[in-house]
């Protein structure tokens, strides 16, 4: 669960922006905090929920991660329909495969553990609008390397063009994966020994492909007061490899509400953090999930239901005014992570 990551972050962000003296911090305040995790999307399922709790000391939270089994989970619609979620092990729960949420729906996710009752706010599905382009732009950003030498990292950056559309969402989130074409030197190996590494060539594999995921936070909505967005989404940089032949990417967009948007654009501010005078302040950042019986139960993480829409973007080599210098990795291609040398059949 991809988006669980952030999820975790937020629960450190918590910790160190709960005040601004200095801590002191008593073992014996023990606590633990539940931290839910999942959506509902248009798309078939099954459709996942990731429950932990997180152990707090003060108002330190200590990373200790900790599944939640044999709870009872269920979504429920707006017309009174509940669909009870499998417990899968580890914290994770799944709806059946044939549900999926629908367009103008509400959903409200239940979660009772021993005696307690957690209930979401209600998140109504908005539908996806029709996209008007995917586009890039090829960008140099400077940078101090590590030995506080100017450098540039190239790249692309990727935006999306599109208009406000009636009864159609205003807020989104993305996600993509990308595959490209790597090349490696097998025949450079060197096998490490006592004395140094010995030359040990190997007669397979220079050429493969490899599948890599998006692991950032990325949010678009219109601009106040305008009908069309021009959204820069991400810069993708060019790091060797990426751009030796051409970058085959496919985005999804989930629409949001307004409260989801807001959740996702704190974390994304707080995770832009960096010590900087100019950094934002602290926030404090709360889901959509409460306790019903002790609402001033801490509970990290929102639960919200999208309409999804699938898009492609090819980004050739020829698009970039200049591709970074090819890295010699002498071994074979497939120990690097996510590679393999059959060629995708989208490539």
């Amino acid at each position: 669960m991809k988006n669980l990551t952030y999820i975790l972050t937020l629960v450190t962000i918590i910790g160190l922006n709960a005040c601004v003296d200095p801590l002191d911090v008593k073992t014996d305040s023990f606590e633990e905090v539940l931290v839910v995790e999942g959506r509902i999307t248009t798309e078939p399922g099954p459709h996942l929920i990731y429950i932990t709790k997180s152990a707090k000391y003060g108002s330190i939270f200590e990373g200790v991660i900790t599944p939640v089994d044999r709870a009872d989970v269920a979504i429920r619609d707006n017309e009174g329909n509940t669909t009870v979620l499998t417990f899968q092990g580890n914290g994770l729960y799944a709806t059946p495969s044939d549900f999926q949420a629908v367009i103008g729906k509400s959903y409200i996710l239940n979660i009772e553990i021993g005696d307690k009752i957690y209930n979401s706010t209600p998140e109504t599905v908005e539908s996806v609008n029709v996209l008007d382009t995917l586009y890039t732009v090829y960008n140099e950003y400077p940078y101090l390397n590590e030995n506080d030498i100017l450098n540039y990292k190239i790249g692309v950056d990727v935006y999306a063009n599109y208009e406000k559309q009636e009864n159609t969402s205003n807020f989104y989130l993305w996600d993509y994966d990308g595959t490209h074409y790597i090349k490696t030197f097998p025949e450079l190996y060197e096998r490490p020994t006592r004395r140094g590494p010995v030359p040990a060539p190997k007669d397979c594999c220079a050429d493969c492909y490899k599948y890599e995921e998006n692991t950032s936070i990325i949010i678009s909505s219109f601009p106040l007061g305008n009908n069309e967005t021009d959204a820069k989404l991400f810069f993708l940089s060019d790091n060797g490899y990426r751009f030796i032949d051409k970058y085959v990417m496919t985005l999804k967009r989930y629409s949001l509400s307004l409260g989801a948007y807001k959740f996702y654009e704190l974390i994304q501010n707080q995770l832009s953090i960096d010590g900087d005078i100019f950094d934002p302040p602290p926030a404090s950042i709360t889901g959509n999930i409460i306790n019903i019986n002790d609402i001033d139960e801490l509970v990290v993480g929102y639960f919200y239901a999208s309409d999804v829409a699938l898009d492609t973007l090819t980004i050739e080599s020829s698009m970039l005014d200049r591709i970074a210098v090819l890295p010699i990795y002498p071994d074979d291609c497939r120990v690097l992570p996510n590679t393999t040398t059959v060629k995708p059949s989208f490539y």
